[in-house]
């Protein structure tokens, strides 16, 4: 994977994002797979499976002494968690980008469960190449340019490991 983009907000670069980021670069290629679209506009098309990355992260994380936290019970639960750094891999639907960064980072940093917030999206030319839906680091930064966000977020939008940016419905191979 390669990092396409970085929005740092009320926060700067520091010792613990430069690891994070050694993570996320991590070759994946042989945890992600892809899957044939089922939806009318794509139907039968490949497409990068969202669970198969989140599994490789999964891995990458858990290895190096991040686990999963769940600071108020069931209901709310980042995805790892280590020195005070809550990291969201979303891949999931483009409202839950939101979701991660009030109910989940703005409460724990109040909270002072953590210090800083990290949430990781696909960019936009890997949000080409999933299901309809996924949350693309431009669309996500045209959002929250809008909102007041008062505590501290890394945003980084993702795309595989390529020499140059994908193009609609062509995957590496």
């Amino acid at each position: 994977m390669i990092i396409e983009n970085i929005e740092l907000i009320n926060c700067d670069k520091n010792i613990k994002l430069s690891k994070i980021i050694s993570f996320l670069e991590t070759d994946l290629s042989s945890h992600f797979y892809f899957k044939k679209s089922l939806e009318l506009k794509s139907k039968g098309r490949e497409l990068v499976s969202p669970k198969s990355i989140n599994e490789g992260y999964k891995n990458i994380f858990n290895k190096n002494g991040y686990v999963s936290l769940k600071p108020f019970g069931d209901e709310c639960e980042v995805d790892f968690y280590k020195d005070r750094v809550g990291i969201e891999i979303q891949f999931g639907k483009y409202a839950f980008v939101i979701y991660d960064l009030f109910a989940k980072f703005k409460v724990c940093y109040e909270n002072d469960i953590i210090d800083l917030g990290v949430e990781v999206i696909p960019s936009k030319n890997l949000a080409k190449n999933m299901s309809s839906g996924v949350p693309s680091f431009p669309s996500v930064m045209r959002s929250i340019n809008r909102m007041n966000i008062d505590f501290p977020v890394c945003l980084f939008g993702i795309n595989l490991k390529n020499e140059k940016p994908l193009e609609r419905g062509v995957l590496p191979i």
